[in-house]
């Protein structure tokens, strides 16, 4: 039978014989992506100005719906096909905000922002009854709903040094509103308990990050060349992470593999960032920048990577997934092609390297250091640029990216820990021909 042959379910005879819950000779599970997006969002605002005073209030409304999930037919006790589908959730946000900013002087500014949110979140059953512990829930009936309010506060100080140099400080705040993990609703109170112990609970408080930044930003050499230079001290709390636990199920005398989103993390982050624009002369230009990005793990949570690696306490480890060292040059050379009348050449190599990244929050395994370097060079005429490239030139094999995952079935209980490394491979070397035209 055709795996996608719909019309062979309307008539479960045809696709199963007599007795649709026999078991055929063979295995036949039709299976869809079912997903579907839609939202709107209005927005007002009014801009003023008074003397030295200059700025902007308004409001703003979104509503937006998604539906995602796999959707799969079965049959009922009668005989007859269902169809399940994934369930819906909404999310609706109203804010209020505003912005002012003052000259104290020619050279000194103020600017003060704020928004005040409200993200309401709700969570719907799919398109069949649900049974829990927490009581019945309709086809489509709301599951969970819950409103988080937060203001958003962000400040900051710019100081003209000269015409040709500005230093800068700022503070804000970002928040991540919550979000649920609804599946819980079906599990036994026992069941709610442990996953409560681990840290997982059905509604997840929403992050906050509170960020500290000073900067330097100019140009030197009549403009020639630009810079600038910032550095950032943030505060992540309340971090959403996913986690994994296996729970005794006694109703079904097994074991329950569940993952969620929980409030299990605090983290320190800190870095530099630096960008330098040097055009030469009319024949070269240079672009650098590079980053330092570091972190410290104040407080983390991760029964599977627990047992792992036998690490409970995570305090002073580096982010995972994320390098700590990061740079990249480029140099373009060009100019008029003399033979064709208004055509221009050009040759740029780029350099990119980033510093290995860690698989998980324990430390244990890192990628080595990459590096990467493209090439192209070309010509362009008008609206058409023609060019030849060449991607990661000397065909570097470093892996991109690691992170900790099973290698059969996690919900199995024996297989319920990490025990592999997934592996992002990057993309060889490339060489091809390209044209563009605008129009």
């Amino acid at each position: 039978m055709p795996l996608l042959d719909f019309t062979q379910f309307a008539n479960p005879s045809k696709a199963f014989g007599s007795n649709p819950s026999a078991n055929p000779s063979y295995y036949s599970y039709p299976y869809y992506i079912d997903s579907a997006q839609q939202d709107y969002s209005l927005e007002g605002r009014v801009a003023y100005k008074y003397g030295a005073v200059r700025g902007v209030v308004g409001v703003s409304w979104l509503d937006a719906e998604s539906r995602g999930g796999g959707g799969y037919f079965s049959f009922s006790s009668a005989g007859d096909p269902v169809f399940s589908q994934g369930g819906r959730s909404r999310a609706r946000n109203f804010g209020a905000f505003f912005g002012i900013t003052w000259d104290a002087t020619d050279r000194l500014s103020l600017n003060l922002e704020g928004r005040y949110q409200i993200d309401t979140i709700t969570a719907y059953q799919n398109n069949s009854s649900l049974t829990t512990v927490n009581g019945t829930f309709a086809p489509f009936s709301v599951l969970l709903s819950k409103s988080y309010k937060n203001f958003l506060p962000r400040g900051i100080v710019n100081y003209q040094i000269n015409p040709n140099m500005m230093v800068y400080g700022s503070v804000s705040l970002g928040v991540n509103p919550g979000q649920f993990n609804s599946a819980f609703l079906q599990y036994t109170p026992s069941i709610q308990a442990s996953l409560a112990a681990a840290g997982l609970k059905m509604a997840v408080d929403p992050e906050k990050i509170t960020n500290y930044e000073i900067g330097l930003k100019g140009k030197l050499a009549d403009g020639a060349i630009r810079y600038q230079l910032a550095g950032y001290y943030s505060l992540w709390r309340n971090q959403m992470n996913t986690i994994y636990q296996a729970v005794y199920n006694s109703a079904s005398n097994a074991y329950d593999f569940v993952g969620g989103v929980a409030n299990t993390g605090s983290v320190d982050l800190f870095g530099v960032e630096a960008q330098v624009l040097w055009k030469v002369n009319e024949l070269v230009s240079i672009d650098a920048a590079g980053a330092y990005n570091g972190s410290r793990i104040n407080r983390y949570a991760n029964p599977t990577l627990t047992t792992l690696t036998g690490i409970t306490d995570f305090r002073g480890k580096e982010m995972p997934l994320a390098s700590k060292y990061s740079a990249n040059v480029g140099v373009t050379l060009g100019g008029g092609f003399a033979p064709i009348k208004d055509a221009r050449w050009f040759w740029r190599t780029d350099w990119n390297f980033k510093s290995g990244v860690w698989a998980s929050a324990a430390n244990v395994t890192r990628t080595r250091d990459l590096h990467i370097f493209n090439t192209r060079v070309g010509m362009t005429k008008g609206d058409v640029t023609l060019e030849l490239f060449a991607n990661n030139l000397f065909n570097n094999r470093t892996i991109t990216g690691i992170y900790d995952n099973w290698t059969i079935d996690p919900n199995a209980f024996h297989f319920a820990a990490y025990s592999a490394l997934h592996a992002a491979l990057p993309d060889l070397r490339t060489m091809g021909v390209q044209m563009r035209l605008k129009f």
